[in-house]
């Protein structure tokens, strides 16, 4: 038995789902999107176990968490684990609020309606990266193309890892 379920903390089923949680997130933020300290990177519903494992990662790289989630109590939380600025996730008041304070680099989203798709690559600076880790409603490079600024987009399946953009030396090793 794993020893956070020998704390009582987690059950067993729940910690048998953290490598793969982990993996997921490390695979996104570290090899595709590769953050820095430089990067500000927005965490869609970061109170649940993609999210929580993200703020680790971003965290353990120096770079910056901004983060959405559904309710109060939940953002207040993610305000206690550190991210800097936290917004609700079931609108895209986010997008203002992000873009006022100079929008995020990095965006890993879990998210799937269009309006939330759609205000997230809003919310990226010029040139940021969009690593999409949902399974469903996936836009196509095309329709990225479509929005006003552009980005790097990454869509990232457990079935495969397909990226749309030529690395930039930059951002890439």
């Amino acid at each position: 038995m794993p020893l956070l379920c020998s704390f009582g903390l987690c059950s067993f089923e729940e910690a048998a789902t953290m490598p793969t949680v982990f993996v997921t997130v490390d695979t996104a933020l570290n090899r595709l999107a590769a953050i820095t300290p430089a990067d500000s990177v927005l965490v869609h519903a970061a109170a649940g176990g993609v999210g929580l494992a993200a703020m680790q990662v971003i965290a353990a790289a120096g770079a910056t968490a901004v983060t959405t989630a559904g309710s109060p109590a939940k953002r207040a939380l993610l305000r206690n684990l550190g991210s800097v600025h936290v917004s609700s996730s079931r609108d895209t008041g986010f997008v203002t609020e992000l873009t006022e304070v100079g929008g995020a680099s990095v965006a890993l989203n879990t998210l799937t309606s269009s309006g939330m798709v759609a205000g997230t690559l809003a919310a990226l600076q010029w040139g940021g990266s969009f690593v999409e880790i949902s399974k469903r409603d996936i836009w196509s490079a095309a329709r990225v193309a479509q929005g006003e600024q552009p980005c790097c987009l990454t869509n990232m399946c457990v079935q495969h890892v397909r990226s749309f953009c030529a690395p930039d030396p930059k951002r890439h090793v």
